[in-house]
């Protein structure tokens, strides 16, 4: 009898093992639900991550081009002594680069919101920047035929001139405009429950806001003030007589 309760106290001691085994197996198997939901999770938030690097890199293409196109505006105060048909063509070509940027960009935007399911064109920093961008593209072309094609006459050159620097300067403020609503429309999606609080990724956001504001004083400050204009040619003056008569009739030495 002896040997049976024992034989019997080893069963129960065996069972209860075999128990300590389940809840063992069982726990591993939970760790290993969870070690997987830890590796979705990083693999999710490694997809967010780059869809917000991808969106930040579109938002950087968008800005090149809105820094080329403000390089090019200043090209006219800064070659003051180079040949104006040279000054021209680099103004031109840094507009052209601009715009194919510029470009460039948008496309990467529309490819990040249908990635991510973001509703395209219902911001008004979306509405502003595609008007930009038109407008650009409208202005770059009208640059092209009056300054650059030779069969426009010098009467039809100066009347659109003035109207050409208003709209450039009008789309350089467009371009900062829009470029701020970008900033905040980025901050409140991004970290409104700490934008109040002086976040420090909100506020290094309102400095580059502010330095936009006051790059863009400078440009409109050099871009009329008439000592920084370009001076005129005597030779230059000369040849655009000359281009003229060629165009208008008649002859150089007879009005």
């Amino acid at each position: 009898m002896g040997v049976l309760e024992a034989v019997s106290a080893d069963m129960g001691v065996l069972e209860a093992v075999s128990a300590d085994m389940g809840v063992l197996e069982a726990a591993l198997a939970d760790m290993g639900v969870l070690e997987a939901a830890l590796a979705d999770m990083e693999g999710r938030g490694s997809a967010a991550a780059d869809m917000e690097g991808r969106g930040s890199a579109a938002a950087d293409m968008e800005g090149r081009g809105a820094a080329e196109a403000d390089m090019a505006i200043l090209v006219y105060r800064v070659f003051r002594n180079e040949t104006k048909r040279n000054v021209k063509l680099l103004h031109g070509i840094i507009h052209l680069l601009a715009l194919i940027i510029s470009i460039v960009g948008v496309v990467a935007v529309f490819d990040f919101h249908k990635a991510a399911n973001i509703p395209d064109m219902y911001s008004l920093h979306s509405w502003c920047g595609m008007a930009t961008l038109v407008l650009f593209c409208v202005q770059w072309v009208m640059g092209l035929l009056f300054f650059l094609f030779p069969g426009m006459s010098s009467r039809l050159r100066s009347m659109y001139l003035p109207i050409h620097m208003f709209c450039g300067l009008t789309l350089l403020l467009m371009a900062i405009g829009t470029s701020l609503l970008g900033i905040t429309e980025k901050l409140l999606f991004s970290i409104t429950s700490t934008y109040s609080l002086f976040a420090p990724e909100g506020m290094l956001a309102n400095v580059l806001g502010i330095l936009l504001v006051l790059y863009g004083g400078v440009l409109c400050y050099l871009m009329t003030r008439e000592e920084y204009r370009r001076p005129p040619n005597p030779e230059e003056e000369t040849l655009s007589v000359h281009f003229k008569t060629l165009t208008e009739g008649g002859s150089p030495g007879f009005p």
